[in-house]
């Protein structure tokens, strides 16, 4: 008796699993990225694993992540809380790689995180998730049923517009002094972590190279206090040393104008939308 009960318990959710992935993979849910940035990264990331390869595809960290979707074949591929080394490393582990890379670098001496690369592209899970579209993170029950508006970082009714007004709010001015102090102190560790991270960026851009990949590297505006702060300063330093311009492509972000941030690290949302056509054009 208790033997059927687990086979009809087994067969059960057999069932209900086999017609849960026929009915996602035929409306194929789309849903807006509402949720906490640990999901959401694992979201972009498999997304990126399973969509065919884009025509270039912008990796780094929240900041890159601010400039939301990006017209001309962008993936943004830019993760909450990572630097430009995770983003590559999944760039690294597909079969088909795009024709340009765009590297934001700001947040240099965030290590990869092997960890979370490992858990979006090892196998078996990254062919099950291409076979059965109900073990990806965005087609869940859980997230399906709790999907609510699209929290996009750059609101629809910004338009990219001279007209629109880009101010400073006055409260960045007053939490510019702490930012500073939390993320631009240089410590001996950090440091180190810079000069690793940029030996690693160095041999994954070369990789990348070598597969006929066009890499750009980039710097994100900022607000000038924390650009100039000691530890950014030795990231570029780092920058300078293991990816001169005079061998690797860089590009400037520069249209003429200051560009602003919300809270001294991430832009503005009429900032943000600059920088996206900026990449843009530089794509085209």
């Amino acid at each position: 008796m208790q033997s059927r009960f687990f086979i009809r318990v087994f067969l059960g959710f057999a069932a209900f699993f086999s017609i849960y992935n026929v009915v996602v993979a035929a409306i194929r849910p789309n849903l807006p990225l509402d949720y906490e940035a640990g999901e959401r990264n694992v979201i972009i990331a498999e997304r990126y694993l399973l969509r065919p390869a884009p025509n270039a595809v912008l990796v780094g960290s929240s900041m890159s992540r601010r400039l939301g979707y990006i017209d001309g074949g962008f993936e943004n591929l830019a993760l909450d809380g990572e630097g430009p080394l995770t983003g590559l490393d999944l760039v690294l582990r597909r079969s088909a790689y795009p024709q340009r890379v765009y590297v934001e670098t700001n947040w240099l001496w965030r290590p990869l995180n092997k960890s979370f690369v490992g858990d979006v592209a090892d196998e078996p899970w990254a062919t099950l998730r291409r076979l059965l579209p109900g073990l990806r993170h965005e087609n869940r029950p859980i997230n399906l049923l709790t999907a609510r508006t699209l929290h996009d970082p750059l609101p629809s009714v910004v338009k990219l517009d001279p007209a629109v007004k880009d101010n400073e709010d006055p409260g960045v001015a007053v939490s510019v002094a702490w930012t500073v102090e939390h993320h631009g102190r240089a410590t001996d560790e950090l440091r180190h972590q810079a000069d690793r991270a940029a030996e690693v960026l160095r041999n994954q851009v070369d990789a990348l190279r070598s597969r006929k990949v066009n890499v750009v590297l980039l710097w994100m505006p900022m607000h000038p206090l924390l650009a100039a702060s000691p530890m950014f300063e030795y990231a570029r330093d780092a920058l300078e040393r293991e990816l001169p311009a005079g061998r690797y492509e860089w590009l400037d972000i520069e249209d003429g104008k200051p560009f602003v941030t919300v809270d001294s690290i991430h832009l503005t949302g009429p900032s943000a939308l600059r920088v996206a056509e900026i990449l843009r054009r530089r794509a085209s």
